[in-house]
This record gives C-alpha cells, sequence and structure tokens, in this order.
C-alpha cells in the first residue's frame, strides 16, 4: 500500500507543484507557484505519495481579517481517494489555529460539493469572459501605472475590498502590466494584468464610474490587440456593468465559479469591483 502523507509546501517544491498544475491544464509558471507557497508560508500544504506530490491546497492570510484558499487541487490518477477532503480539513485545522474567522474561496463547478458540505455558504459567481478584444478610442485620462501610484491604489483596494491587500497590489504590478485613469491629479480607477501568457489576464479592476472602467479595459484590450492576444475577465456577477463593458469589448461569457464564505461574514463590495485579482487571491 502507497503511503501518504500532507506536508508544509516549500519553495524547493514548486517546480513539482507546477508538474501537477499542468497535468491539470493550468500554466502557472514555477515563479508564480514559488511566490505564492512563501505567502503562504506554513498554510501551504502539499500530499505526496512516494515523494511526489499529488494534492495542494495554499492558504493566504490577510493579517487576522481572512483567510483565502487557493490552489486546491489533486493529480486525476489519484483522484476519489478522499484526498482533497483531506486537503481542506488540513487547511481548515490551520485557518481555526490562526484564530482568522472569515474563510472564502472560489469554487469549481468539481470542487462546489465538497465546499458545501464542509459548511461553506455560496455568495455570487465570478463570470470568466473570453475573447478576442476589438480596438477602441484611447481615453485622455489613461496612463500607465507607476509604482509611486501604488499606495493611492492600494487604499483605493481597501476601500473596496474591505481589508488591506498592499501584497497582492505589489506582485501584481510586478507580474504584468497596470494602468490607472487619472483626472485632475486624483486616481480613480485602475486595472492589472498579468505580464504572459494568452489569453491576457485581467487581474484587479476597479473603476469609480463605468466610464473609468470601460476606459481602463480599453487600454489593455488594445494592448492586447498589438500583442495578438485575447483577453479574460473574472467578473463578480453583483457588479452588472462589468457584465456589459466585457460584451463591448467583444468579450463572450465562457463559464463561471462560485465564490464561498465560511465562518463570519465576507468584506467588501463586489458591487463596485470589476475583476477579482485572481483566484489563489480572491
Amino acid at each position: 500500500m502507497q503511503h501518504s502523507e500532507i506536508r508544509v509546501l516549500k519553495s524547493t517544491d514548486a517546480p513539482a507543484v507546477a508538474t501537477l498544475f499542468q497535468k491539470i491544464g493550468w500554466d502557472q509558471s514555477v515563479s508564480y507557484i514559488s511566490n505564492f507557497i512563501k505567502w503562504g508560508h506554513l498554510g501551504s500544504f502539499g500530499l505526496f505519495i512516494d515523494n511526489q506530490v499529488v494534492a495542494t491546497a495554499i492558504t493566504i492570510t490577510y493579517a487576522n481579517d481572512l483567510a483565502w484558499v487557493g490552489m486546491v487541487t489533486c493529480d486525476p490518477d489519484y483522484q476519489r481517494r478522499g484526498f482533497a477532503r483531506r486537503m481542506m480539513e488540513t487547511t481548515m485545522h490551520y485557518v481555526e489555529q490562526q484564530g482568522i474567522r472569515t474563510t472564502m474561496l472560489d469554487a469549481s463547478d468539481l470542487g462546489y460539493g465538497l465546499y458545501e458540505s464542509m459548511g461553506f455558504q455560496p455568495l455570487y459567481k465570478i463570470n470568466i469572459w473570453v475573447g478576442a478584444p476589438v480596438f477602441q478610442e484611447p481615453s485622455q485620462w489613461i496612463r500607465r501605472m507607476t509604482r509611486n501610484d501604488l499606495p493611492s491604489v492600494t487604499k483605493i483596494d481597501a476601500q473596496i475590498c474591505g481589508l488591506n491587500r498592499q501584497r497582492v497590489m505589489e506582485w501584481a504590478y510586478e507580474d504584468g502590466h497596470a494602468w490607472v485613469y487619472e483626472q485632475d491629479g486624483l486616481i480613480t480607477g485602475y486595472l492589472f494584468s498579468r505580464g504572459s501568457g494568452n489569453p491576457s489576464r485581467i487581474g484587479a479592476w476597479f473603476g469609480y464610474s463605468p466610464t473609468a472602467a470601460n476606459a481602463l479595459l480599453a487600454a489593455c484590450g488594445n494592448q492586447a490587440i498589438e500583442a495578438n492576444r485575447k483577453m479574460r475577465i473574472s467578473a463578480p456577477e453583483p457588479n452588472e456593468a462589468a457584465a456589459e463593458i466585457a460584451q463591448r469589448a467583444g468579450l463572450r461569457l465562457d463559464r463561471h465559479v462560485t465564490r464561498m464564505v465560511y465562518g463570519a461574514p465576507a468584506p467588501g463590495n463586489m458591487e463596485q469591483q470589476y475583476s477579482v485579482a485572481s483566484f489563489s487571491t480572491g
């Protein structure tokens, strides 16, 4: 009988985790995975059989406000053995030890039943829009984000999300491309996109008005056109304007995941968020 054990992941496990992710169709790079393992620290778990990682779950904490569970996977060759449940039980025990009252995740249709059986409650859908963007006239109020903009962007993001995500904002800035919508010296919107891959994945995207949000997406879409790349948005269903803007950009609804919560009420106002940062960070 094969022996299995769950242990804390290390950065040196990132290549093996990347191989597992490739097996299930995920395209995260080794450096991307290594970064999340570091963020999760003692909340980054892998299930190993004969020193081969066959399941993962990584928990990122935002102070004592929220635990976010992401990268919950299981090798197809090892499914139906209860490994995913074991990973989640380990994760939830870790969260409980940290004294965190709210835990959230984005559930695929495949994982929804497991999370529901563990007490997670559905909140709303995250709709994934994909397609080749159409050209839109650039706005005079759009410019590239600079590092000096990050404090202002992080402050706005904290007001919308209900918690400080400085680490996420800095990572998104370093990882790809970013724009701000600025009028009279005041930033009223921002958008991040991943720096590699096709389609270009939109991360955190916010605008105080649909006009600002549309202009930001247009700037990203025009860049995607120049690079001959498609575009992908993960838009919260409560933000109806996000769906309208995505369609105007030439995208189509592809699928959805379900955002779920365990414990205390979820922070933030999703009616104002146009796209989530990622399924791994919320």
